[in-house]
């Protein structure tokens, strides 16, 4: 399978649904159903049940936060992850997931799928909560 470009694999998501997300508190349960059905999208391209949706804790709290900090395909090091401190320190507008370690289509199309199944089910929960 060809190589890609290392630098080329990046998430951008908007810094006001990243704010709301870092605020808002996200329970075990909804957390490893996540993790559940980020294990069965992956399962199709080949990876270990060891998918991580790493979650970020609200600022000043033990508790877990709705925002992920990093997309993880498990063993290998193979993630897409935030500097969620610097992005709010910086204030920044967007909030960007950089890759590690991603060296093949297979890789980078099954992270981009955790990132994509995370955007169908998260935001309708943080909207929720409001």
């Amino acid at each position: 399978m060809p190589e890609i470009d290392r630098s080329s694999i990046s998430v951008f998501v908007r810094g006001e649904f990243a704010r709301k997300a870092l605020q808002t508190p996200f329970a075990n349960n909804h957390a490893k159903r996540l993790q559940e059905l980020g294990e069965q999208e992956i399962a199709r391209y080949g990876f270990k049940k060891d998918v991580k949706y790493c979650f970020e804790d609200i600022p000043g709290t033990n508790n877990q936060s709705a925002l992920v900090q990093q997309f993880t395909l498990g063993s290998g090091g193979k993630w897409l992850a935030a500097d969620v401190k610097q992005f709010v320190l910086g204030n920044e507008k967007l909030l960007k997931y950089y890759e590690h370690n991603i060296d093949t289509y297979r890789e980078a199309d099954a992270l981009l799928r955790l990132v994509a199944l995370y955007f169908r089910h998260v935001p309708h929960l943080i909207s929720s909560t409001e």
